[in-house]
């Protein structure tokens, strides 16, 4: 009986504490199963988190217009251009070949020239779209790269994502008898707009820049600009669209 008695009170004390350990976990997952008929589950299953979309095209192109437009405020974030000095050639090594292959350049102008570019200057910049929280988006990244082909400077902006050119400004003497007419331009913007998937509504004369042509673009609250100036080439995206008027836009 005294042993009995010796072993008791530590097999009692034994028992509290894991009562004490188990009980509490036991009734919180009782109480989950009275309030919501199913036992709370700390760790979340991976498809019941929310999942962002990569922009698309069209949409980074949108930010970027609005980033250019000096009306607007996008968040933004630009390096010093002290790093990636041959991605940036190889990204507009490439966008060269493309925009030859498109008809925006001449290829001969490639083949002289741009098979290696050398460097002037180069950035990139991250661009957030301000009607979403900064904190839960990840970045758009562009390239801004200048490049001398010889004695044609050039200088494009670039998708980072995609690659693709999204702007060119490109120096050559040449120029003035290569897209003399707005035909001519006017083929360069449908080239440069093919490259990014964009389909031209219509094109024309530029009534308040004259020797430019701009083309408006179907779905989009932007147009492309093409303007031959001297000997300079700019082609380019530009915000907002008046389409009533017939000065600053086409009529419809």
């Amino acid at each position: 009986m005294k042993l009995v008695k010796k072993w008791l009170l530590p097999v009692l004390i034994c028992l509290a504490v894991a009562e004490a350990a188990v009980l509490p976990p036991h009734l919180s997952l009782m109480r989950d199963y009275q309030q919501f008929r199913q036992v709370h589950i700390e760790e979340l299953a991976a498809d019941s988190l929310p999942v962002r979309e990569t922009p698309t095209l069209p949409e980074r192109l949108a930010l970027y217009v609005s980033w250019m437009d000096d009306e607007k405020v996008v968040p933004s974030f630009q390096s010093p251009g002290e790093e990636g000095q041959a991605q940036a050639k190889e990204l507009i090594r490439a966008s060269l070949e493309r925009l030859a292959q498109a008809g925006v350049i001449p290829e001969k102008l490639l083949v002289d020239k741009a098979a290696d570019p050398e460097i002037a200057f180069w950035t990139y910049f991250l661009l957030w779209n301000p009607e979403s929280s900064i904190a839960g988006q990840t970045p758009i990244g562009f390239w801004r790269v200048t490049a001398d082909l010889g004695d044609c400077p050039v200088q494009l902006d670039i998708d980072q994502e995609s690659g693709l050119p999204v702007r060119l400004s490109l120096y050559d003497p040449e120029l003035r008898l290569a897209w003399k007419d707005t035909a001519a331009q006017a083929a360069v913007g449908r080239g440069f707009l093919s490259l990014l998937g964009l389909e031209v509504e219509e094109a024309r004369p530029d009534a308040v820049d004259p020797g430019s042509v701009v083309l408006s673009v179907a779905g989009a609250e932007f147009y492309c600009s093409v303007m031959v100036s001297k000997a300079t080439l700019i082609v380019e995206l530009r915000p907002g669209w008046e389409m009533t008027d017939g000065v600053n836009g086409f009529d419809r």
